[in-house]
C-alpha cells in the first residue's frame, strides 16, 4: 500500500523528534539528581534507532529511483540488515528498561551501586553503532552470504526480542505488586513516573506490537501465511512504530508535567460571619 511508505518514515521521524525533546527535557534535571540513568540511555537508543531507520528509508527511495547508478545486491542487504537493527534494538533497550525497575525493586543494595541496566542499555547504544560502522565499512570485505546470515538470525531474533520484553513486563508487575506489599514506605515522585512510563509501555506495546506480531509469525510457522492479505505486515509494522510513538508521547507528557511549577495560593484570613 503506498501511503504506508509515506507513514512509516513519517511516524519514525515523530518517534526521533519525541526522543530528541525527552532527553533535552530530562537533561535539565536540578543538580542534584542523575542524570545519566537507564532512561536517559533507552531515550539516545531510539534517537540512533530512529535516525538509522530514517536512513534506510532513504536508500530504499534512492534504490527505488537511482539503482542503475549506485545501487546493488550487497548495499540491499546491508541497508537490510541496519533496518531490522533499527527495529529490534529499541525492543530489547525497553526490556532492560523494565529489567532496571524489577533490579531495583528486587536487590536495590546490590544493583543501584553496579548500575547494570544503565551498563547493559548503553552497551546496545554502542553495539548499534558499532554494527552500522561494520556493515558499511565491511560492505566491500564481507561476503554477500554472511551478509545474508545475518538477516536470517534477525528474523529469528525479533520475535525471540519481543518474548523477552514480555517476559521483563511480567516479571516487572510481580516484583512491582511484591514490593507494594512488603513496603509500607511509598515511592518518590521520581520513581512513580519512572513506573507509570513502564507500565504504560508494558499494556501499549503489549497490545500494539506483541500481540499481532505474535498472531503473524503464528501464521508463519503453520506456513499459513498466504492467507493473509500482502499488506498485513506492513500495517503490523506501522502499528509497532504507532506504539513506540505513543509512548515516546506519553514519556515527554510525564517528562513535561513533572517539570511545571506547582501554583501556590496564598492563605487568606477568613473573618467568620456571626
Amino acid at each position: 500500500m503506498a501511503y504506508l511508505n509515506i507513514l512509516l518514515p513519517v511516524v519514525k521521524a515523530c518517534i526521533l523528534l519525541l526522543n530528541i525533546f525527552s532527553l533535552f527535557i530530562y537533561m535539565r534535571r536540578p543538580p542534584q539528581t542523575s542524570r545519566f540513568t537507564t532512561l536517559a540511555v533507552v531515550f539516545v537508543t531510539h534517537i540512533v534507532c530512529s535516525a538509522a531507520s530514517l536512513l534506510c528509508y532513504v536508500a530504499a527511495i534512492l534504490d527505488e529511483h537511482y539503482y542503475r547508478f549506485f545501487y546493488n545486491e550487497e548495499v540491499a542487504i546491508v541497508v537490510n540488515v541496519t533496518g531490522f537493527l533499527a527495529d529490534f534494538l529499541p525492543i530489547i533497550a525497553c526490556a532492560i528498561f523494565a529489567l532496571d525497575r524489577m533490579l531495583v525493586f528486587a536487590i536495590p543494595l546490590l544493583y543501584l551501586p553496579w548500575k547494570i541496566g544503565y551498563k547493559m542499555t548503553l552497551s546496545i547504544v554502542v553495539f548499534h553503532i558499532g554494527s552500522i560502522i561494520v556493515l558499511y565499512s565491511g560492505y566491500w570485505l564481507l561476503p554477500i552470504s554472511l551478509l545474508r546470515v545475518g538477516v536470517v538470525i534477525l528474523n529469528i531474533a525479533f520475535p525471540a526480542g519481543l518474548f523477552f520484553e514480555s517476559l521483563m513486563y511480567v516479571v516487572f508487575l510481580f516484583f512491582l505488586r511484591l514490593h507494594h506489599k512488603r513496603v509500607s514506605t511509598t515511592f518518590s515522585s521520581e520513581n512513580k513516573q519512572t513506573n507509570h512510563i513502564v507500565l504504560f509501555q508494558a499494556v501499549i506495546h503489549t497490545l500494539l506490537s506483541t500481540i499481532p506480531n505474535a498472531v503473524l509469525y503464528s501464521f508463519m510457522f503453520l506456513n499459513a501465511e498466504e492467507a493473509l492479505p500482502g499488506f498485513v505486515a506492513d500495517l503490523l509494522l506501522l502499528s509497532s512504530y504507532l506504539s513506540m510513538a505513543i509512548i515516546s508521547v506519553f514519556t515527554l507528557y510525564k517528562l513535561v508535567a513533572k517539570k511545571m511549577p506547582v501554583k501556590v495560593v496564598p492563605h487568606t484570613n477568613i473573618i467568620p460571619i456571626s
